[in-house]
Formats: C-alpha cells, structure tokens, sequence
C-alpha cells in the first residue's frame, strides 16, 4: 500500500490506532494495538508509518516510544490510555514491529 493510501486512510480514522497481528510473534506479541499520540492526530509528513511496522522498526524521530506512540494488549486499553506497555525493542534493519 502507497503512503498516500495509507494516509487517507489514517486521516479517517476516529483513534488513530492501529492493530498489529503477528502470526510469527511470540504469543505475547501476536496482537498489538499502535497507538498515534500526535496532537492534532496526523501523521508527521516525513514519517512512513507503513514503513515502520512492516519494515523498518526504529526509534527514530517521529516514532519514540511512549512520546509518538504507545502500545497495549487491547483495545479497549488503546481507546483509554491504560496499561501502556513500558518497554519496547527497535533498531534492527530489515525487521518490522514486532520484533519479538
């Protein structure tokens, strides 16, 4: 899917949030809820979040842990900032999110 695509798609979305399945991960890593903390709720416009999850997982500007983003095990902790996890692993090239 194109950035753009992936853009119009965001700019709908009402929680920003995004749901990883990883049929490969770890059990404890098999559904993962990405959560957007941007302010105004856009993507920023050098960051390629698509990119980022299938790809290319790096703490990098635009996608720091627990500042640009938080995860959780659940929705309905995604949809109310509770049980953010507190520890997250990135900065290997060629592997996407979830690492584990």
């Amino acid at each position: 899917m194109p950035d753009a695509e992936l853009r119009r798609i965001w700019s709908r979305s009402p929680h920003k949030i995004l749901r990883r399945l990883c049929d490969d991960c770890d059990a404890s890593h098999a559904d993962i809820y990405y959560r957007r903390l941007d302010s105004d709720g856009v993507l920023p416009p050098l960051f390629d979040l698509l990119d980022t999850v299938k790809n290319n997982w790096f703490e990098q500007p635009s996608n720091v842990f627990n500042v640009d983003f938080a995860l959780y095990s659940a929705y309905g902790d995604a949809l109310g900032d509770t049980k953010r996890w507190t520890y997250c692993t990135f900065d290997d090239p060629g592997i996407g999110f979830p690492r584990e």
